[in-house]
């Protein structure tokens, strides 16, 4: 590899005379030397040559200025808390002082190498989070700089912290969001304001939903309401700019009236059972004195209330279907 750059096209590098992209999951390590090393399980495709502009931003598609003098840029971001951005291109296992050996996603700024450690990433989910920010622009600030081994620790938390604090007091403010991940119970967004917040599955559309992967997904963009602003927290409402779905799930099901659900599990303590209409709402029945439904059974529901004041349907199960 004779040349590294990150462009618009995607990590990109030079070999003899030709240009590839680079794809799959590359690891980036830097030589004795200085020099960037390509690793890991990845992929050539060609490529067009980038231009002079994008060539001038460095070796791994940085600052200007880190590429010119990377350990004064990263002392500078240190001693004024500034944070700034750099392109995730690999994870490395690495001992951060009395630490154990850790996952960390790895930036380079010309001979220097930055590691975010996984508990300074802010993902949540260990390793699946540092692998789902390869080859994103990822917010950074410097926690430590150390010249002789051409290292420096930085935090993907510390820089999101000090976004969050900066929107203190916005809360019912409308903001555009960009789904990122979404798990049965809530949703990660990228926000306006460049944070990530989070979306609970009743927060979607008023609905107690079971399963929040069945109606959103990664890439969907809509508007939200910031409800809850706290250090290391932001939560947002998409239902608060909906009209109240409640009113349409009186119209759409009837008192006494028979419909068909999914078994999902027993309430936490065991009280009721949980069950997913075929539109994806909740619904409650009475738990049997004896014995647990299997999950997954497919049964038939009669509705027993409809509470809009604990936004609850009531129904009896009064049949299996096979």
């Amino acid at each position: 590899m004779d040349e590294l750059a990150n462009t618009e096209q995607g990590l990109l590098v030079r070999i003899g005379l030709r240009w590839y992209r680079v794809t799959g999951q590359p690891r980036i390590t830097v030589s004795a030397a200085g020099a960037p090393q390509l690793g890991g399980e990845y992929r050539l495709r060609p490529a067009s040559a980038p231009s002079a502009a994008q060539l001038a931003e460095g070796a791994a598609g940085q600052d200007p200025e880190a590429a010119r003098d990377p350990l004064a840029y990263l002392y500078r971001l240190q001693q004024n808390r500034l944070s700034a951005q750099g392109e995730a291109v690999g994870i490395e296992f690495h001992r951060i002082g009395e630490q154990a050996q850790e996952a960390c996603l790895v930036l380079l700024f010309g001979h220097v190498k930055g590691l975010i450690p996984g508990r300074e990433a802010d993902t949540g989910d260990g390793l699946v989070g540092l692998q789902r920010l390869l080859g994103q622009r990822v917010e950074f600030q410097v926690l430590h700089v150390d010249p002789e081994a051409a290292l420096a620790l930085l935090s993907r938390k510390a820089a999101r912290l000090q976004k969050r604090e900066k929107v203190e007091g916005r809360v019912g403010q409308v903001l555009h969001a960009v789904v990122r991940s979404v798990l049965a119970g809530g949703a990660f967004l990228d926000v306006a304001l460049g944070v990530e917040a989070f979306l609970r599955a009743h927060d979607y559309d008023g609905r107690y939903l079971a399963d929040l992967r069945r109606f959103c997904h990664v890439g969907d963009e809509f508007e939200v309401a910031v409800t809850e602003v706290s250090p290391g927290r932001l939560l947002v409402s998409r239902a608060a700019l909906l009209p109240d779905p409640w009113e349409a799930l009186a119209q759409r099901y009837q008192q006494g009236g028979f419909y068909p659900a999914t078994v999902l599990a027993p309430t936490p303590n065991r009280a009721y059972l949980m069950l997913e209409l075929p539109d994806g709402t909740l619904c409650y029945a009475r738990h049997p004195a004896v014995g647990d439904p299997e999950i997954g059974t497919r049964v038939t529901v009669r509705l027993r209330a409809l509470s809009r004041e604990r936004r609850r349907l009531y129904v009896s199960v009064v049949g299996v279907r096979s």
